[in-house]
């Protein structure tokens, strides 16, 4: 069976997600962006790093301070002087060199520099 959470969607009716369908999560001051494949973004009232502890055994890494990443959605890794990587979507984003090194230590990573 796959994973999923409920999103609030409206004041009092929360929906339930796939965890596969979403992309990333967006940090915006105290609440969280939480975008999904199909392009529907959810506005959420908790922050990131709220958002981080929940779905901390769902495959999701923080890669920097403002996005946390469905792994599932990575496609490229750039491990150069500015890391950063590619996801499914077509969208790049930048890895803190602080998390660059965890990110290459997870088991997905065959070959590690």
């Amino acid at each position: 069976m796959d994973n999923f959470i409920f999103l609030p969607v409206k004041r009092n009716l929360k929906k339930r997600i796939l965890v596969k369908d979403i992309l990333y999560c967006k940090a915006d001051n105290t609440y969280t962006e939480v975008i999904l494949c199909n392009g529907d973004k959810k506005i959420i009232s908790r922050t990131l790093k709220d958002i981080e502890q929940t779905m901390n055994d769902l495959e999701f890494f923080r890669i920097n301070r403002s996005i946390l990443i469905n792994i599932k959605h990575i496609i490229e890794v750039n491990t150069s002087v500015k890391p950063n990587l590619t996801i499914t979507s077509g969208e790049n984003f930048y890895i803190s060199k602080s998390r660059i090194k965890s990110l290459i230590k997870m088991p997905y990573f065959l070959n590690k520099e």
